[in-house]
């Protein structure tokens, strides 16, 4: 039997949480499951032109990493890594429009893929 760990966020929380909880230095974004709402708190300047409580991490997946892998610091990465697993953040970083080279080749060496595949470079 597979350990709590081992599972997917979706089966370890499957009850989701669809409002907003404003925080005091963060943004957090809605469809977080309530055990750990806490641990993807992101820096209120990655989403400086968004409405608290606007965003949805299935929805908004592209959206969200494309910020986080541009403009996030290390801690946005771990908890953008924890959540989406490596697999979905590869896919959706892919197929980004728009990205800085420093950017993409950290990618590029990061999931060991070609500048050529990403949508930006093409």
């Amino acid at each position: 039997m597979r350990t709590a760990l081992e599972l997917p966020l979706s089966l370890q929380f499957p009850a989701m949480v669809r409002t907003a909880h404003p925080t005091k230095n963060g943004i957090l974004v809605n469809s977080v499951p309530a055990a750990i709402r806490a641990d993807l708190t992101f820096d209120k300047a990655l989403f400086w032109d968004i409405e608290e409580g606007s965003l949805d991490l299935q929805t908004h997946a592209r959206f969200i990493i494309e910020r986080i892998v541009s403009r996030g610091n290390r801690a946005d990465w771990q908890r953008l890594k924890a959540f989406y697993g490596k697999e979905k953040i590869r896919e959706e970083a892919l197929q980004i429009r728009s990205l800085d080279q420093k950017t993409v080749s950290f990618l590029c060496v990061y999931f060991g893929v070609e500048k050529k595949d990403f949508r930006c470079c093409k």
